[in-house]
């Protein structure tokens, strides 16, 4: 199907089962190693989030920056007294 020398431009696409991002199958795996309603449920709508990301075009790493960024602001404190000598010249 793929020569060899192009390969490598499949290895930056999200890994797909179907179609699901393959980081909801941990969930899967959770409840199959506890198998109760609670963990089937839970799998259930994990699989359903990874799902609606995926609709929106949305990666779980990036979500998880956005999620962070607007939880914390935009403005971040500085730990260095370096850069924040160099920002009051």
């Amino acid at each position: 199907m793929y020569s060899t020398s192009v390969m490598w431009r499949d290895t930056a696409r999200p890994v797909r089962i179907g179609f699901l991002d393959a980081r909801a199958a941990a969930g899967a795996f959770v409840w199959l190693l506890h198998m109760s309603w609670p963990t089937f449920w839970l799998s259930l709508f994990l699989a359903a989030g990874f799902v609606a990301l995926g609709h929106f075009g949305i990666t779980p790493p990036a979500f998880l920056r956005s999620l962070r960024f607007a939880l914390a602001g935009s403005e971040r404190p500085c730990f260095s007294l370096y850069q924040e000598r160099r920002r009051q010249r």
